[in-house]
């Protein structure tokens, strides 16, 4: 099974597609995150692989291998899966920023792609890039099925 990816250029215009199409008042099928949280959360793991942002180390050297194995070979994010509590978005914030946010890092970790750079992922250490391209596009697909676009 190919795994989708950012890096594809007709997978990156779909999710860009999806993203806008998403809504303020948009209603989500699980979770606790309004719209404009979801694309805040959505933003920190991606830029923290751009390295705008810097991330404190989560798991153990037990923990972050399995946890890696599983999530870059699941099908799909599963619903109500724990949220790492730096991906946490507790506050409010304005939708059309945080879209226009997203949009931005995806456009700039599509431009990077496969060259990268891309820096450590804070829960699963050293990533390949084909690796950051499935992971955001399933990140992304998962709270965007989550508003249902």
């Amino acid at each position: 099974m190919e795994r989708k990816s950012i890096f594809d250029a007709d997978e990156y215009r779909l999710i860009r597609q999806r993203i806008e199409q998403l809504k303020p008042d948009s209603v989500r099928l699980w979770g606790k995150m309004n719209a404009a949280q979801m694309l805040a959360h959505a933003c920190v793991p991606l830029e923290a692989g751009l390295g705008r942002i810097a991330l404190p180390p989560e798991g153990n050297f037990i923990t972050r291998p399995l946890l890696k194995w599983y999530v870059l070979r699941s099908r799909e994010f599963q619903r109500n899966l724990p949220t790492s509590k730096n991906f946490v978005v507790p506050d409010e914030r304005d939708f059309e920023r945080e879209k226009a946010r997203l949009l931005d890092d995806l456009d700039e970790a599509f431009r990077r792609g496969m060259a990268g750079p891309w820096a450590l992922h804070n829960m699963f250490g050293e990533l390949a890039p084909e690796q950051w391209g499935t992971l955001t596009w399933a990140h992304l697909d998962h709270h965007l099925r989550q508003f249902s676009v």
